[in-house]
């Protein structure tokens, strides 16, 4: 289900396959013309399945429970198209855990393609209460294959949670209601033409106000949280490949199979800034997800997108490209999913892809944790002072506690303003109360001093040098080990 062959080995191949001292494309264009009102160019052409609606990722061999990759925007059916993208949200990307009552790893894979294929089937997931059931029936669509290219992102800023990109996106589709006519064209072209020609394909490029001419229904998309930096430029062309039936296969439809096959497909170039909120509890050890999330216009009928063949290549080609002096670039993912549109209460499919990205930290342990620490021992200094020295202890205690705040207003730059605290918010917190805590140790030693002697007030002292370091040392860990902070790549 849903196999596309496809032919375009890049974004664009403008490769020469146009018939000698013939246009083809002239003629094809007009003939498009002359079939605009028969054709009725406005109602896309479509595929449709009979299943559930959903598709399942499989891997039985390695023990691994099957899950949802990918849910149909009109499968999850409700009054409220709101609580069908919530239920839609739930189960999605979650293990199943039964089919039809039946335990997922005490099944194998022949057996749970048998109870997959039943009219009706009843599912139960990790992490969700109740099960779910499917019923197959008929799913109508325009099959989108998409290739995106990421040229660049940097910029990336989590104080604002935006990131800067570079990229562009393909979309290709058939249209087999073409085909008919670029056969027409290919045979003309064939008679007109001198000698024998090894086969009929061509590629033509059709200007885009053409299209909108004759009423043609382009797919739409949008790219979620975008602000553009360039002055948006329409899209110009769209390009039209023709290949003979001799290149069907079995999974070609009838028309394709007698007439050729049509395909069309437009690149739009993006550039600008992207709002991807992000997590920062664990700063300056924070990972994120950086998404671009592909949107597809709902318009009386559902554009379908699906990755081509080509995605997984060329973004495992774009996130070896990508550097940062500021983070490591750790994996990348593409997903399908859905969003649900308030204006017009529906839900639309969207493709997401996504770069894991881990901040290089070590700016943070040196510039700003190990110098507070430096300060925090000077701090502690004081409990190795006679107690009669009073000035003296106050004088650094004091000065170490200005010089943290001092300190403090330095790095602020370098640091999110949130609502709340940051793992590096807390560890400053803490060294504060911690370089205080000498300035106050130091009234109650010269207070024991001077009504105890001298001994009394060594003898506290050195509970101190031992007591204040162990509880922040503690402290510290405490709060590593409650943020889930890892220090490894």
């Amino acid at each position: 289900m849903f196999k596309f062959l496809l032919f375009i080995l890049f974004l664009f191949p403008f490769q020469v396959m146009s018939f000698t001292n013939f246009d083809e494309c002239s003629l094809l264009m007009s003939k498009m013309i002359e079939k605009k009102e028969m054709m009725d160019f406005d109602t896309p052409t479509h595929t449709s399945y009979f299943y559930h609606g959903i598709e399942i990722q499989k891997d039985f061999k390695n023990g691994i429970r099957p899950y949802i990759k990918r849910i149909h925007p009109d499968t999850l059916e409700d009054d409220n198209e709101m609580e069908g993208y919530e239920k839609n949200y739930e189960i999605w990307n979650e293990d199943i855990l039964t089919i039809n009552g039946i335990d997922t790893l005490n099944i194998s894979e022949e057996e749970f393609e048998a109870e997959f294929d039943k009219d009706e089937i009843e599912l139960s997931f990790k992490n969700v209460k109740k099960t779910y059931k499917f019923t197959k029936k008929d799913y109508s669509s325009r099959e989108l294959f998409v290739t995106s290219d990421i040229k660049t992102i940097n910029n990336i800023d989590t104080k604002n949670s935006t990131f800067d990109a570079v990229f562009d996106v393909n979309v290709t589709w058939n249209d087999y209601n073409l085909s008919e006519i670029a056969f027409n064209v290919a045979k003309e072209a064939e008679k007109a033409v001198e000698g024998s020609i090894e086969n009929t394909n061509y590629l033509c490029v059709l200007p885009i106000d053409f299209m909108l001419s004759i009423g043609y229904l382009l797919p739409q998309m949008s790219i979620s949280n975008f602000k553009t930096s360039i002055d948006y430029k329409e899209l110009e062309n769209v390009v039209f490949d023709y290949y003979d039936p001799e290149s069907c296969d079995d999974d070609c439809l009838d028309e394709e199979k007698e007439f050729g096959i049509v395909q069309l497909h437009f690149t739009e170039k993006y550039q600008g800034t992207i709002t991807n909120p992000l997590n920062l509890h664990k700063f300056p050890f924070d990972k994120h997800d950086l998404d671009i999330n592909i949107v597809f216009k709902y318009d009386y009928f559902y554009d379908e997108p699906y990755f081509s063949d080509l995605q997984e290549k060329t973004l495992s080609s774009n996130f070896s490209n990508l550097v940062s002096a500021e983070w490591s670039f750790n994996d990348h993912y593409q997903i399908y999913g859905s969003d649900y549109l308030p204006s017009t209460n529906v839900r639309v499919p969207t493709l997401t892809l996504g770069f894991e990205i881990e901040r290089a930290y070590s700016y943070f342990i040196f510039k700003i944790i190990f110098p507070i620490i430096c300060l925090l021992l000077v701090c502690w200094s004081t409990f190795w002072i006679s107690p009669n020295e009073l000035e003296s202890r106050v004088t650094i205690s004091i000065v170490c506690l200005l010089s943290l705040i001092a300190y403090n207003f330095v790095i602020d730059t370098d640091i999110p303003k949130l609502s709340y605290l940051t793992f590096l918010d807390q560890f400053i917190l803490i060294s504060y109360l911690f370089a205080g805590l000498p300035t106050i140790q130091t009234v109650l030693s010269r207070n024991v001093f001077e009504k105890k002697g001298n001994d009394a007030a060594t003898s506290f002292d050195k509970y101190f040098k031992i007591l204040v370091p162990s509880i922040y040392v503690f402290s510290i860990a405490s709060l590593v080990v409650q943020t889930e902070i890892g220090f490894g790549s």
